[in-house]
């Protein structure tokens, strides 16, 4: 019968020759609680909002599926787009805030080519991926596109309220 017990140490390294340092105690070391509750939001994290997932070898659905996502990464930026050329001709017929339309525009058409490049990127990076068998499915880019879109909405109604 076999018994899984670890090797005993050499004898030069047992316990009793080892001096303790004053800072350790008899109970095991824990972390402390701010590093176990990082540990923890980090495994959550990891499993549960961006798993590594293993693809399919020679499985066409994933490469149909990515480019349908650069598809609606395009369509999105064309959207964005039409909504800056929709903003500017507003404060245009307004008036007298031209300049603030103008720029205002200007800043949602910038988000409107930040979503393509990050949509081709994206698309490369991830077929890269796929190619290699494991992908991400969640990256910082897409919290910076929500968050492209909450300050739009935000500054649109600021603009509101403020020229009415």
């Amino acid at each position: 019968m076999t018994t899984n017990a670890p090797p005993p140490p050499p004898p030069d390294l047992e316990l009793s020759n080892l001096e303790r340092s004053p800072s350790s105690s008899s109970a095991p070391s824990q972390p402390p609680p701010e590093i176990a509750l990082k540990r923890r939001i980090s495994t959550w994290w990891v499993t549960t909002v961006r798993p590594v997932l293993r693809a399919n070898e020679n499985d066409p659905r994933d490469y149909l599926a990515l480019e349908r996502t650069h598809l609606a990464y395009i369509r999105t930026s064309n959207a964005i787009a039409s909504f800056a050329v929709v903003t500017a001709q507003l404060f245009i017929l307004h008036g007298d805030t031209r300049v603030v339309g103008k720029a205002f525009a200007c800043a949602i058409l910038g988000l409107a080519i930040y979503v393509t490049l990050d949509g081709a990127v994206r698309y490369f990076a991830l077929q890269a991926k796929l190619q290699r068998g494991t992908y991400k499915t969640w990256n910082w880019d897409l919290g910076i596109v929500a968050g492209g879109f909450l300050g739009i909405a935000i500054v649109s109604i600021v603009l509101f309220f403020t020229f009415g």
